[in-house]
């Protein structure tokens, strides 16, 4: 840093506290318009994300795909590798049967492809490689019989198979919550393909699932798992186009405002800078000092300011509300800092002498 640019440093500091008055205004606008910002993202944040959490676990973001004579399973797997998919893979009902260690009690099966365990119970983690000799198990056969990761299991009439997990289905696939699933490999055909997208991917997702199963006259059919018809509240849609997202624009405008005002009144002391040989560079950039001094300064209280009176109204504070406002408020600050200072110099073109004449 020169001397020169710190020396205007200074002196940014020295009008700062110079004029408290004027300071405080700015600082004061500035904390209201990005507390206000912060404070609107969390109210209204607080409220889609936890929907959108609640509507993403019950399977909201999930296609299920069938067609007459079966869906090919391989096909069904090779959609985890496109871009949107969370998770795909295909269930194939084998009717019932009995275990050995539980003669006379009987059970639904299913095979089920690699991936559909993601699918039925997001929360689930594979504990070990998933191949075709492993099982899984609902939850209330898992209560009923008292099985646990790791047992070895066999049916009547055959071999056994280690158990490598307990399914939670009552949200996604309730029909599976008394089943064993048979991991079984992604060849030949499933009844049915399911498909959970990311929020972004969903709405597209019905036409390129009914385009990669379309197989000459034999379309596929392609249904949401959770029914949606015009008063479903979309999550992510009332996300993208709240209000807010954009508002950031109008606040920094009005602190801009503010700066051009203060800037007015100050285009004497401007001018005697000019006067005294400061390059209108050198000028802007002690202007962005101040801004950027205040700016930060009325950011942090005016985000702290919001998150304290959503906590004092009974609201819970979550991380991704916190981030919403955060962002928000930020790129209202950012404007600031980078338009602020360099509207603001431009009040004090023209002569000289006209701008003296104001002291």
């Amino acid at each position: 840093m020169s001397w020169r640019v710190r020396t205007l440093a200074a002196d940014a500091i020295l009008n700062m506290t110079a004029n408290g008055a004027r300071s405080f205004i700015v600082f004061a606008a500035m904390a209201v318009v990005f507390g206000g910002l912060a404070f609107l993202e969390l109210r209204q944040a607080d409220d889609l994300l936890s929907f959108e959490s609640d509507y993403r676990a019950a399977g909201g973001y999930v296609a299920i795909v069938a067609q007459q004579g079966g869906i090919s399973a391989a096909r069904c797997e090779q959609l985890n590798a496109v871009p949107g998919v969370v998770a795909a893979g295909g269930d194939r009902g084998k009717g019932q049967a009995t275990f050995t260690m539980a003669p006379g009690v009987l059970y639904q099966q299913y095979g089920v492809t690699r991936d559909l365990p993601r699918v039925w119970d997001p929360a689930y983690v594979p504990a070990a490689p998933q191949n075709a000799a492993t099982f899984l198990s609902g939850r209330a056969l898992a209560d009923e019989l008292a099985l646990r990761p790791g047992l070895l299991l066999a049916r009547v009439g055959g071999p056994p198979a280690r158990l490598t997990g307990v399914l939670d289905v009552n949200q996604r696939a309730p029909q599976a919550g008394r089943s064993l699933l048979e991991v079984i490999p992604p060849s030949g055909m499933v009844d049915e393909c399911w498909v959970e997208f990311t929020p972004e991917a969903y709405p597209g997702g019905a036409d390129m699932l009914a385009a990669a199963f379309a197989t000459g006259d034999n379309d596929p059919t392609v249904r949401p798992f959770t029914a949606q018809d015009q008063f479903t509240r979309n999550p992510s849609k009332e996300l993208a186009s709240r209000p807010q997202r954009n508002g950031w624009i109008a606040g920094a405008a009005l602190i801009v405002g503010v700066l051009l005002l203060t800037a007015w009144f100050r285009r004497a002391d401007l001018g005697l800078y000019l006067a005294l040989g400061t390059p209108r560079s050198l000028l802007t950039l002690m202007l962005a000092i101040e801004t950027w001094l205040l700016a930060l300064a009325a950011w942090a209280v005016g985000v702290l300011w919001a998150l304290a009176i959503q906590r004092a109204s009974g609201n819970a504070l979550t991380w991704g509300g916190i981030h919403l406002a955060a962002v928000t408020s930020a790129c209202a600050a950012l404007s600031v800092v980078i338009v602020g200072p360099l509207l603001s110099s431009l009040v004090a073109r023209g002569n000289i002498a006209a701008l003296l004449k104001d002291r």
